[in-house]
């Protein structure tokens, strides 16, 4: 997986996936034609997996920032397009991938030929035979494989992170060569835990640092 480029997918009896990281001033144009979709189940992963924060480091490895850090019950969102041929014809779905309340959480949206309105724009659709539940849990599946994949043939030039979801007094990240997750049963004890992971706000300095070297002065 290359910085930037595209993601493919291969499924079972379905044409290759074409995965690419979507703007967000993109998807306002398209949201009058997205129906989010009713899943069999939300796919999720336990904590012990690891997922979350190497989900993360990929996707930020691979597109840069993955969106508003919210601390309440997520920490990052990052949104694909996604596109095949069915026949001659083209197909898209949105795909968003991100954490909720310490598991990765992924969501899709069919990409309809007209605009939604009335109740028709408030409800679910079903999945659709040309992308059925079953194929959206394959992809999800693949995808966070790969990603998981990535993040471990980063471990060597990560820098430390740490994220926290203050809902479920829940902190993840990568220090010391490893990725972790740690909960914790009261708010002090988190306080505490944040404190000591970058007690000099050496870390906080160099991530400012890192984004305000993009815009230099005039």
């Amino acid at each position: 997986m290359n910085p930037g480029a595209p993601i493919c997918l291969s499924l079972d009896g379905m044409p290759p996936i074409r995965l690419a990281p979507i703007a967000a001033a993109e998807r306002v144009v398209l949201r009058r034609f997205c129906r989010p979709l009713r899943q069999a189940f939300s796919w999720e992963t336990p904590g012990s997996s690891l997922a979350v924060p190497k989900t993360l480091a990929a996707l930020e490895h691979l597109y840069g920032p993955t969106g508003e850090e919210r601390g309440d019950v997520s920490t990052f969102v990052t949104f694909f397009a996604m596109s095949w041929r069915d026949g001659d014809r083209p197909r898209h779905h949105l795909q968003s991938i991100g954490d909720r309340k310490g598991a990765l959480n992924v969501d899709y949206w069919r990409v309809e030929d007209e605009p939604l309105s009335g109740a028709e724009a408030g409800g679910f659709g079903e999945p659709s035979p040309d992308f059925p539940a079953a194929a959206m849990d394959a992809a999800t599946t693949q995808l966070v494989e790969m990603l998981e994949r990535h993040a471990g043939a980063l471990v060597g030039t990560l820098q430390p992170f740490c994220r926290i979801v203050r809902s479920c007094l829940l902190a993840y990240g990568f220090r010391g060569g490893r990725f972790f997750e740690e909960a914790f049963e009261e708010q002090g004890e988190l306080d505490a835990f944040v404190s000591a992971f970058d007690p000099d706000g050496a870390l906080s300095r160099a991530g400012r640092d890192a984004v305000l070297s993009h815009y230099p002065p005039p």
